[in-house]
């Protein structure tokens, strides 16, 4: 049944997949829908995946929460799942997870009402949350990457 769940989730992200605005300076949809992310479209990978992306986000300077939820089907069956929820430069919150092509517009401000969006037919109960309270309203910008800012600067040094 943990097929099925993954199955449906993806056949409707996908349908919603193409309404993902793209923002000039806001970076975190090209880092979320990043095919070299650890676990994409790998079932059973959503861990890794979420651990990665939330590591990118906050790198590029965004606030990202990694949320981890237990799941219950109608009929019964059961589950974990790990997704990642960002800010964009609107305000608005997403989640992606490693199944999904594209991110998810989610309703709500709390890891308990983004895991009952992300899985609507489903009872959820939250058992882990990360996030850097510091980075909380930012959107993540490559340019603010301590990565990039590295990689710039070693360029700047080997050219002089």
């Amino acid at each position: 049944m943990k097929a099925h769940f993954t199955t449906l989730l993806g056949v409707s992200l996908l349908l919603i997949g193409g309404l993902v605005p793209v923002q000039a300076g806001d970076d975190s949809f090209a880092i979320a829908r990043d095919k070299s992310l650890a676990g994409k479209r790998v079932s059973g990978a959503c861990l890794p995946f979420a651990q990665d992306l939330y590591s990118r986000l906050t790198k590029a300077g965004g606030e990202a929460h990694l949320v981890v939820f237990n799941w219950r089907s109608p009929a019964g069956d059961t589950g974990t799942h790990a997704i990642v929820v960002y800010r964009d430069k609107e305000g608005r919150f997403w989640a992606m997870d490693n199944l999904q092509t594209a991110p998810l517009w989610l309703a709500g401000s709390t890891p308990a009402a983004w895991a009952a969006f992300f899985a609507p037919r489903y009872d959820v109960e939250v058992k882990g949350h990360k996030t850097d309270p510091s980075l909380a309203g930012q959107y993540a910008d490559r340019s603010r990457s301590t990565e990039t800012a590295a990689v710039r600067t070693a360029g700047l040094l080997a050219s002089n």
